[in-house]
């Protein structure tokens, strides 16, 4: 076979043929996989980045996978949330009706018809259509989970029911609740020729138009007391009379809440012993007729609390001590709660009793304040007229720059408390005004004196 020989031109066309073929095959693997270059040996710069942005492409994926799921499951929540809500609403209008139509276990309009619910009856709702005058010397006991309300409850332009009690010589608690009662929307009468009550065993004792013992969960709405034991004999002595007493009891407190007493140690609100009360967006209204001895009207006795919140407004006006705390009573003034001392005075046993104004509470008193612990916090506003006395062997803190306290001193008024202020807080007299530059101990403010 002879030689082949090729010229130069055809050697050169031929190696451009075969580079030619080359780069088709590397065109053709690179578009068949998607790779620049298949391995580290072709191209190590190009291989190690090419795979470093198909792993970050990969995680980019995988997350964009868990939003899409992410969002689908919000979805899914709103749409159950949606649903659950038109549910709620569809069993909020259900137990209405079924609170109004089935938990009234009985309407009302004699004292027999009363009592005989009371008994036969378990839980429930019973409803005093009528004023029903109690026979002379009779009580209500109710059960657990009864609740004693008048027609207004159920029906705002209904007349307001009475409920009348009658004492001749003997004195019950006319209303003893159980566990979860609610009292609401009932005009209470209470007329008494005593004071006096019995135990079992012959013991004098304190009664009550409503008494809870030991109880939970208890509610007062809308109330009216006119409770009157002026025809009681001076020569008596008292063991008092309360419109409301909870002993060891929580209970809370709505509404327009009205009590005017008349009588010796004939009583408004006392909480005691362990107990706490609630009142929530409350106007309260405790009158003492004037001319009577131990008219004391809101009390907190004993261990126990009682907090005064939202925008409630407790107005007191006695004869004698319209605010009184003892051993380790406490009252807290919450949000913006207004109290009003019209006439009488606040006392303690001890400063060991914490009368605290809080948020923008406001304390109004045209009164005296002896024996107690006044706690001034955040935003509080206290203004007191002491006509005689202001603060005998009192504990005055102020634990805020913007808390006010204002004391305006009557005719020959004296103070003498222990006064404790932040720095910035101040405190004004008839005398001036001082600006507490440090915390202050002892600081004595009298009529007529300047402040240091």
């Amino acid at each position: 076979m002879a030689n082949i020989s090729l010229t130069s031109p055809m050697r050169s066309n031929l190696l451009a043929l075969q580079n030619i073929s080359k780069v088709q095959s590397i065109t053709q693997e690179r578009l068949s996989t998607g790779l620049k270059v298949s391995n580290a040996i072709d191209n190590p710069a190009s291989y190690y980045t090419a795979q470093s942005l198909s792993n970050r492409a990969n995680d980019l994926n995988m997350l964009l996978d868990s939003m899409g799921q992410g969002i689908q499951t919000i979805k899914a929540t709103s749409e159950a949330l949606e649903a659950g809500t038109k549910l709620l609403q569809q069993a909020k209008a259900s137990a209405n009706i079924a609170y109004e139509n089935a938990v009234v276990v009985a309407n009302v309009t004699t004292e027999k018809e009363l009592l005989s619910a009371i008994e036969n009856n378990g839980g429930g709702i019973i409803v005093l259509k009528n004023d029903i005058a109690l026979s002379t010397n009779a009580s209500i006991t109710l059960k657990d989970g009864q609740s004693l309300v008048g027609a207004r409850y159920f029906d705002e332009n209904a007349a307001e029911t009475k409920l009348s009690f009658n004492y001749d010589g003997k004195l019950s608690n006319s209303i003893t609740v159980g566990n979860n009662s609610t009292i609401s929307d009932l005009s209470l009468d209470v007329t008494t020729n005593t004071r006096i009550g019995y135990d079992d065993t012959g013991k004098r004792f304190e009664r009550a138009c409503i008494f809870a013992n030991d109880k939970e969960n208890i509610s007062f709405q809308n109330l009216n007391f006119d409770v009157d034991s002026s025809s009681t004999p001076s020569t008596e002595k008292p063991a008092g009379y309360f419109a409301i007493k909870t002993y060891n009891t929580s209970a809370q407190m709505f509404g327009n809440i009205n009590i005017d007493v008349a009588g010796d140690y004939t009583r408004g609100i006392v909480v005691y012993q362990n107990s706490n009360l609630e009142i929530n967006d409350a106007a309260v209204n405790v009158k003492g007729n004037n001319g009577y001895s131990g008219v004391m009207l809101f009390q907190s006795y004993i261990d126990s609390n009682i907090n005064i919140n939202g925008v409630s407004e407790i107005n007191l006006n006695s004869s004698s001590a319209s605010m009184y705390l003892y051993k380790n009573g406490r009252i807290n003034l919450n949000d913006n709660a207004e109290v009003n001392i019209k006439k009488g005075y606040i006392a303690a046993d001890s400063t060991e009793s914490i009368l605290q104004v809080d948020d923008n509470a406001r304390l109004r008193g045209n009164s005296s304040i002896s024996k107690l612990t006044l706690s001034l916090e955040d935003n509080a506003d206290v203004e007191i007229k002491a006509n005689s006395y202001f603060s005998v062997d009192s504990n005055i803190i102020i634990n805020s720059s913007s808390a006010k306290l204002n004391i305006i001193n009557g005719i020959n008024c004296f103070v003498r408390a222990n006064i404790t202020a932040v720095k910035g807080a101040e405190i004004m007299t008839s005398s001036g005004t001082y600006t507490a530059n440090q915390a202050v101990d002892s600081l004595f403010i009298a009529s007529g004196t300047a402040l240091p």
